[in-house]
């Protein structure tokens, strides 16, 4: 097996707080520090807000192409 089998593609997850590692292919809405993946409610850090929009952004701008 090669070590990259077990790494995670960057432009697709994202970690929004401590807990969570995001999948940004199943977040369905975002409204305040909120999002909602696969029909749970999960809190963005304060500190992760602004780069999780970016990342969001940038990986819905790679889908429509």
């Amino acid at each position: 097996m090669r070590d990259t089998d077990n790494q995670f593609d960057p432009k697709k997850y994202f970690r929004c707080n401590r807990c969570y590692l995001v999948n940004l292919e199943f977040v369905e809405t975002y409204q305040g520090s909120d999002i909602m993946v696969n029909g749970d409610t999960i809190q963005v850090s304060r500190s992760r807000r602004k780069p999780f929009l970016d990342a969001l952004n940038e990986y819905m701008n790679e889908v429509e192409k």
